[in-house]
């Protein structure tokens, strides 16, 4: 009697060969779909992130012109700004509406849905100066936040309490 020939794989081995080899290509196309789900997320923060710089960039330009606004140089809402268009441009009121979410104004370390804010108490007969312009998403999480330099006359003493310059009185002498 012959024995027969042990070159050969059985059977058994043969399919737990493929079930090694149909893991291993699972494994790595679940891999790939993962990372393919992680480029897809990143790229679409980085084209957001993009869009929100670019928006900043034409708040910034916009306001640049109309500084220091003061009162009602610019009328907001959380939903839109409106303000007078600088010559040369199409309509005699130009308007900003946030990407997405609201708008938010600062003045004097105070936060407003509206601007200009409502007369304060604290300083009667002086006009409000918007000092931030914050756009938010719905979550209320600040986007960005566009601060507007404050700029006081070289000989300014600046007062804490109202915000402002005092007025300088020259000592006799």
């Amino acid at each position: 009697m012959t024995k027969p020939s042990e070159a050969g794989f059985t059977l058994a081995e043969m399919l737990v060969a493929l079930v090694v080899i149909s893991l291993a290509l699972a494994g790595i196309w679940q891999g790939s779909r993962i990372v393919s789900r992680l480029n897809m997320k990143v790229e679409a923060d980085r084209t957001s992130t993009l869009k929100l710089r670019e928006y900043e960039a034409e708040l910034r330009a916009k306001l640049e012109p109309l500084q220091p606004i003061l009162g009602d140089a610019v009328i907001g809402s959380s939903r839109a700004l409106r303000f007078a268009c600088q010559a040369g441009e199409a309509t005699p009121n130009c308007a900003l509406s946030p990407p997405s979410g609201t708008f938010a104004y600062v003045s004097n370390g105070q936060v407003f849905s509206d601007w200009p804010p409502l007369a304060s108490a604290e300083t009667p007969g002086q006009k409000p100066r918007l000092q931030a312009l914050i756009v938010r998403n719905t979550a209320e999480k600040n986007l960005i936040v566009v601060t507007l330099p404050v700029e006081h006359p070289a000989d300014c003493q600046f007062d804490m309490i109202s915000r402002a310059c005092r007025e300088v009185v020259p000592a006799d002498e």
